[in-house]
C-alpha cells in the first residue's frame, strides 16, 4: 500500500464530497475498484432482519481503507436511503491488513473486501417491491490516492408469512466467506490494558489453544497510538502482551481500548474483537 499525506487526504476529503457519482444500480465503480449490493435474501418479510453485502473489488496493488485507516488515508463510507419503516444496522467491518510504507502504516484492503449491513423492515410492511438505496465513497490508493463515489440500489420484493426470509443460494458463498473474514466475538479472550512510560501495554488471555505468532492490534480509534511504530510482542501465559508508543496526541486516561486482534491458529489467519478495561497505570 502507498502512503497519502495527511493534507493530500484533507484535500481529498473536500474531493470526495463534490466528485460526481457514478451511475445508479446493483453495481458501479471506477477504472480501479468496483462496487456493487448483494442481498442475502430473495424477497423480505414484516420485521424480520436480512442481510445487504457491499462487495469491493481492488484492481492488483490497489486498496481501499479500514475504519481506523491508520496514518493516512480515509475509511470508506456508506449512507443508506431506505423505504419508511426501514432501518440499518452499523456497517461489520472484515479485519483489516497493516502495511508500511514510506514511514507511515496504513490499515486497509487488497484485491477484495466485504462489508454487511443488517436491514429490518417494519412489522407492518405491505405487500410490494422496496428499493434500498445506498451513497459509498471510498479513498483508492496505489502510486496516487483518487477519490472514489458512488450510488448502488436493489429491489427486493415482500413476501407473506413471519418465518424467515428465503436466502438466495446464488449469494450463499460470498456471504460465507464474509462472515468468516470478520472478527470474531469470544467469552474466553480477556483483555486490559494500561498506560506505561509511554506506551499503552495490552495484556491479553485467550483459549487454551492460544494464538500464533505473528499477533498484531488495530485500535478501532485513530491516534491513540503511533501507528507505524513496531509493536513489541511478548508471549504471557496462554495470552500475549502487545506494547505500543503511545501517540503523542492520545487522549489522556481511556477507560476502554477498542479495536481488532490479529493472530494465526494451525496456520490461520484469526481475528477477535477486543474490549480491553483499564488497569492502574504507571507513568
Amino acid at each position: 500500500m502507498k502512503s497519502l499525506p495527511v493534507v493530500a487526504a484533507l484535500s481529498l476529503l473536500l474531493a470526495l464530497m463534490s466528485a460526481p457519482a457514478q451511475a445508479e444500480g446493483a453495481s458501479a465503480g471506477s477504472a480501479n475498484v468496483s462496487v456493487r449490493l448483494v442481498p442475502e435474501v430473495l424477497s423480505i418479510r414484516p420485521g424480520k432482519a436480512f442481510t445487504v453485502a457491499l462487495h469491493m473489488t481492488m484492481a492488483a496493488s490497489w486498496h481501499t481503507y479500514w475504519k481506523n485507516p491508520g496514518d493516512s488515508g480515509l475509511p470508506t463510507r456508506v449512507v443508506w436511503t431506505l423505504p419508511d419503516g426501514f432501518r440499518a444496522s452499523e456497517l461489520e467491518w472484515p479485519a483489516p491488513a497493516r502495511t508500511v510504507d514510506g514511514g507511515l502504516a496504513l490499515y486497509g484492503y487488497e484485491r477484495e473486501a466485504v462489508f454487511l449491513t443488517e436491514i429490518t423492515p417494519g412489522p407492518d410492511l405491505p405487500k410490494g417491491r422496496f428499493t434500498l438505496a445506498a451513497k459509498v465513497s471510498w479513498l483508492e490508493c496505489k502510486d496516487i490516492c483518487i477519490p472514489g463515489k458512488a450510488s448502488l440500489d436493489l429491489t427486493l420484493p415482500s413476501a407473506n408469512g413471519t418465518g424467515s426470509p428465503a436466502l438466495d443460494p446464488g449469494s450463499r458463498p460470498l456471504f460465507t466467506a464474509a462472515r468468516a473474514s470478520m472478527p470474531r466475538v469470544s467469552a474466553s479472550v480477556k483483555a486490559t490494558h494500561s498506560v506505561e512510560e509511554g506506551r499503552i501495554v495490552l495484556r491479553i488471555s485467550g483459549p487454551a489453544q492460544g494464538f500464533g505468532s505473528p499477533v498484531e492490534f488495530f485500535p478501532e480509534k485513530a491516534g491513540l497510538i503511533e501507528a507505524a511504530n513496531p509493536q513489541a510482542v511478548s508471549r504471557a501465559g496462554t495470552g500475549w502482551t502487545i506494547s505500543m508508543k503511545r501517540a503523542a496526541s492520545a487522549p489522556a486516561g481511556a477507560p476502554t481500548l477498542s479495536g481488532v486482534l490479529i493472530t494465526n491458529s494451525g496456520g490461520r489467519r484469526m481475528a477477535y474483537v477486543i474490549s480491553a478495561t483499564a488497569a492502574p497505570s504507571t507513568r
